[in-house]
């Protein structure tokens, strides 16, 4: 008798250096922080794995990261389900960084007109005079990890997890 080895991952990276709500929005109350989508830099990985004999398994990966506008949040989801003898494991590993507005203002350009600046309250960095700039006016607002692994091991009956995501400044 033989022995199976499997493992797979799905990964979804999501990165923006943040832009102007009101030409990436369909829905007129979604104007993000003070009219503009911070910056993010995003990462999920689900994935599982087997070792073992007599395995039966099923697994099922998606994705949605594409769309028209940025009302439909991104989706990523996994799940497996197996029976069979050996070890068996599953897991989320998740980086959500997320930016927030310090603050902006209107800059006089006399070729175009106003144009808006961002000012970085904790960095005290922006534009300064002469269109020099020191910095995006961004701030990080949000570092979270979130890792979670669930194993089994010997004669396994059944062996199932689900997970799921959104990721968007709009959930459905």
């Amino acid at each position: 008798m033989g022995r199976a080895t499997t493992s797979e991952s799905l990964l979804l990276d999501l990165v923006s250096q943040g832009s102007d709500a009101s030409e990436r929005f369909i829905c007129p109350f979604a104007t993000g922080d003070q009219g503009f989508i911070p910056p993010y830099c995003n990462v999920y990985e689900m994935g599982s794995s087997f070792t073992g004999s007599q395995v039966s398994e099923v697994t099922q990966a998606g994705t949605n990261f594409i769309a028209k506008s940025a009302d439909v949040p991104n989706q990523a989801s996994y799940s497996i389900g197996l029976s069979g003898t050996g070890s068996a494991g599953a897991w989320i590993n998740t980086h959500v960084m997320e930016g927030r507005t310090g603050g902006y203002y209107l800059l006089f350009d006399d070729d175009t007109g106003y144009e808006i600046e961002f000012w970085n309250y904790d960095m005290n960095t922006g534009a300064i005079a002469g269109g020099i700039h020191s910095g995006n006016g961004f701030m990080q607002g949000v570092d979270l990890v979130y890792k979670e692994k669930t194993t089994a091991s010997g004669v396994i009956e059944a062996f199932s997890k689900s997970m799921a995501i959104q990721d968007g400044v709009r959930r459905l």
